[in-house]
C-alpha cells in the first residue's frame, strides 16, 4: 500500500496567506461577518470550558480565522489596548479644511494629508 503524501502547509484548505483576529465575542463576530460581508462558516471549534476558541470563515477563497482574548498569549482586541497619546506638537484640523493632521518640525508645520 503506497503512503499518502502530506501537505505539511495544508494548501487546499488554506491560501498562503490567512488573516487571524482576535475578537470579543466569537459567535457575534461570526454573525457579523456573515452578515455585514457575506462570509460563509467553515468551522467553530470549543474549548474544554465549551466556549468557541476558533472560528474559520471563507470568502471568496480567503480564510478568516477568529479567536478570543487571551493575556496569557498576548491576544487582544482593539478595545482592550490602551490608544497611544499623541505628540503635543501635532495639530488636528477640522472636518472644514479637510482631514490631515499636521506635525511640527524644526522648519515648521509639515502637512501629512
Amino acid at each position: 500500500m503506497a503512503k499518502k503524501k502530506i501537505d505539511p502547509l495544508n494548501k487546499k484548505a488554506y491560501i498562503a496567506v490567512s488573516a487571524a483576529l482576535t475578537v470579543a465575542d466569537i459567535p457575534a463576530a461570526v454573525s457579523f461577518y456573515q452578515k455585514a460581508f457575506g462570509f460563509a462558516k467553515r468551522a467553530i471549534m470549543n474549548g474544554a470550558d465549551g466556549k468557541p476558541m476558533h472560528a474559520e470563515l471563507t470568502l471568496r477563497g480567503t480564510v478568516l480565522m477568529l479567536g478570543p482574548e487571551s493575556a496569557a498569549m498576548g491576544r487582544r482586541t482593539a478595545k482592550s489596548i490602551e490608544p497611544l497619546p499623541l505628540p503635543s506638537t501635532y495639530k488636528w484640523r477640522t472636518w472644514s479644511d479637510g482631514l490631515s493632521v499636521q506635525s511640527q518640525s524644526s522648519k515648521g508645520f509639515i502637512n501629512n494629508s
